[in-house]
């Protein structure tokens, strides 16, 4: 197959994430529009992307679908290193999330707003939350009805899932409907992207019913190492693929949607960022612009584990017997309990009344795993995923080599204030309170995890410490805001502040992160950014 080496495009975007698979279907849809969408990982229809319970058979652990990054060692964490794990593959991350739908709360769009994004306040934005979704659920103004991504309701039957949910308004923290609707805050069910039994990512929502059409073109571990700039312009990608090095032309624009870490990164060895930063890289400076890779965020989530005084967890849908029966299933009709995701029940809710929406995420989990590995424990159980959406603390992504294939120096930056340890322990008291209701009463055995030598407040600090880690959610390395604003990268319109012809539409340019999974928000960029190119805000 021949590569697309000397050939000119009105578009070329890199990366087939959620971002990138959008675009392509949105920008191709129109034939006079000529589009190359370059992936640096597989073209896959693997079956597990498409099986919903693989994202529990640790998707995020494959070095065929997934980059393996490393954070440096984080001071605030006993020196230990974050893994960063992002995917691989056509679909970027969500062919290998877990399928979780979930928005940001509306207020945050507001605070967007204000910090400098214009047009990108909840009124704003809502439009294109709902062009992107079917939902099918109860009817109501603020959810989609006709978009690629099909979205369902779930119903909890687990015993655990229904305890969870009753135990959290026993508790006093009330009920949410709908997590993407009038009142996010409440225990309740999340949506799923699953679709009869299978994943519904950006790639089969979006790329796939675009995949035929004659102006767009696909190429896969194809990686883009050099965006090449020429007289304040961005008019060429030099990339590598398994036919070799070539280059694709441009004579309309180049839109980077290759995620809060390789976007910077790739912006970084093209010789656009810090110009400290790139001098001790030893990269030539083309574009001066320092808040590339600054501002990075992703949401510190610890696991929360108690055994369970009845068999009615998960543990035995691990079991090798059942494996082999729920994978003939599930290979015969998409049904059974492949066909679902394990991440039914959850929460919003406030770790104190002077945050002014939910700063603590719950995912409720009807299974205990191992906190590294996440392979099963050996004893039903079950677990909590408390996760600080909010803080005020902020990493980078910065180029350690002029050599493309060299992944970036990540830092996080966690703990950096000791009030996101307080809010944390707080969350851990809040659910300690909810396992302690009623609802749970026949259920809920000893805290295993922590163990019961952690038992005040400066306990459990020290065991977050050694223990809290991140959530698969990286963010706001490329900040939009303001072109006056030296913590921006892109303006309003996603454009590189300083460049022609240039674009960056990913969970980067998020000014912060948002207080949810950062899927369905990185899609509603997209399906943003390109109304905004359709419609020539250039």
């Amino acid at each position: 197959m021949a590569t697309p080496s000397n050939r000119s495009f009105d578009y070329i975007i890199v990366g087939a994430g959620a971002a990138g698979c959008v675009l392509a279907n949105r920008l191709s849809l129109n034939p006079a529009n000529s589009v190359l969408l370059l992936e640096a990982g597989a073209a896959s229809q693997h079956w597990r992307l498409r099986m919903p319970m693989a994202a529990m058979d640790r998707l995020s652990q494959s070095n065929r679908f997934c980059w393996k990054n490393w954070s440096e060692p984080e001071p605030n964490l006993q020196g230990r290193q974050i893994f960063v794990p992002s995917g691989k593959v056509i679909g970027g991350s969500s062919s290998i999330n877990g399928m979780v739908h979930i928005r940001g709360n509306p207020v945050e769009f507001d605070r967007w707003s204000n910090q400098g994004c214009e047009g990108w306040d909840y009124k704003s934005v809502l439009p294109y939350f709902k062009r992107s979704e079917t939902y099918h659920g109860p009817r109501n103004t603020l959810r989609g009805n006709d978009g690629p991504l099909s979205v369902f309701k779930t119903t909890p039957t687990n015993p655990l899932d229904v305890a969870f949910i009753e135990s959290g308004v026993q508790a006093g923290f009330g009920f949410s409907e709908d997590f993407n609707g009038v009142c996010q805050e409440g225990f309740g069910s999340y949506d799923h992207s699953i679709y009869q039994g299978e994943r519904v990512s950006a790639a089969t929502a979006y790329l796939l019913p675009a995949q035929d059409r004659s102006n767009l073109t696909v190429e896969s571990s194809a990686r883009v190492e050099k965006i090449q700039v020429e007289d304040g312009r961005a008019v060429a990608v030099e990339c590598r693929s398994g036919l070799g090095s070539y280059r694709a032309f441009t004579s309309g624009e180049i839109i980077i949607c290759a995620g809060a870490i390789w976007t910077p990164h790739l912006l970084q060895v093209s010789g656009i960022g810090s110009t400290d930063a790139l001098h001790h890289a030893n990269i030539n400076v083309t574009h001066a612009l320092p808040a590339v890779g600054n501002g990075l965020q992703n949401h510190i989530d610890v696991v929360l584990q108690y055994a369970c005084k009845k068999p009615v967890s998960i543990l035995n849908m691990t079991r090798r017997w059942s494996q082999a029966v729920q994978g003939i299933r599930w290979f015969h009709d998409r049904g059974g309990y492949y066909g679902t995701c394990p991440f039914v029940a959850g929460a919003f809710f406030k770790s104190s009344e002077d945050q002014p929406f939910p700063d603590i995420q719950i995912i409720f989990t009807p299974l205990a795993t191992e906190p590294t590995s996440q392979k099963p424990k050996t004893i039903h159980g079950f677990q909590a995923h408390i996760g600080l959406q909010k803080f005020s603390t902020a990493g980078t992504v910065r180029v350690g080599s002029a050599q493309p294939g060299q992944a970036p120096e990540i830092r996080f930056n966690l703990f950096q204030e000791q009030n996101d340890q307080q809010r944390l322990v707080y969350a851990i008291r809040h659910m300690e309170r909810v396992f302690r209701q009623r609802a749970f009463a026949e259920f809920c055995g000893a805290r295993t995890f922590p163990g019961p030598d952690v038992q005040s407040d400066d306990d459990l600090k020290a065991w977050l410490m050694a223990n809290a880690g991140c959530a698969h959610h990286s963010s706001a390395s490329c900040r939009m805001g303001s072109p006056d604003d030296d913590n921006s990268v892109v303006d309003s319109a996603c454009r590189v502040i300083g460049l022609e012809g240039l674009r960056v539409v990913d969970a980067s340019i998020m000014p912060e992160i948002v207080n949810s999974n950062t899927h369905a928000t990185v899609v509603m960029i997209a399906e943003k950014a390109a109304d905004m190119i359709i419609h020539g805000e250039t």
